[in-house]
């Protein structure tokens, strides 16, 4: 079975947009498995607690 893999950061608006979009091709294409594995944008020194990132 063919399949998409979704990574996205939770905590990016423009990853939470595409939702309703991936939501529509998941229905219009139910012979695609898509898997949904939350990640994140930082890396490197910047990893740390969210409240940490503010600046």
């Amino acid at each position: 079975m063919p399949s998409i893999t979704y990574v996205y950061d939770p905590l990016c608006g423009w990853c939470f947009c595409l939702v309703p979009t991936l939501r529509a091709f998941a229905k219009a294409h139910p012979e695609i498995e898509i898997n949904v594995l939350p990640g994140g944008l930082v890396t490197g020194s910047r990893v740390g607690p969210y409240g940490h990132m503010l600046d």
